[in-house]
């Protein structure tokens, strides 16, 4: 009896094993065809916030961005993921960048400042959002 609750135990750590790996992986995946920009602002360092999932790029509603939430850390997230300075960055609601068309793909993001990735912070989930274009967020890196 001991030697069967035994291999059960193991066998029960080598799924745990295999689950968790499959989970990195398809995180991975998801992380990897994910992409960012700033468009229709005056430079590079500033403009809407635009992503990029499985090919399509969407918008990313302001519902979480103001100074007075957590915004200037949603900001550093996306500007450190442009490679632009981070430490001043500034949200923009009500798309001060101009409103997007197709797709919102990103609602009530949450974010530490320390993400590498806005895909790290918390969110409703891909494309589940509750938006219209008038609430686009932009950001300008500083």
């Amino acid at each position: 009896m001991g030697s069967q609750i035994s291999t059960l135990q193991t066998e029960k750590l080598q799924m745990e094993s295999v689950i968790t790996n499959l989970t990195d992986k398809m995180y991975q995946l998801e992380k990897d065809v994910f992409g960012i920009r700033l468009v229709n602002g005056p430079n590079s360092h500033e403009g809407r916030v635009e992503v990029r999932v499985r090919g399509t790029w969407g918008t990313v509603c302001d519902d979480g961005w103001s100074l007075s939430s957590k915004g200037a850390e949603n900001a550093k997230v996306v500007c450190n993921m442009l490679g632009l300075p981070s430490g001043n960055a500034i949200p923009y609601s009500q798309a001060h960048f101009g409103a997007g068309s197709g797709l919102t793909l990103l609602d009530d993001v949450r974010c530490t400042g320390n993400e590498t990735s806005l895909l790290d912070c918390r969110h409703n989930g891909i494309g589940i959002e509750n938006c219209s274009h008038d609430e686009d967020v932009g950001v300008r890196c500083a």
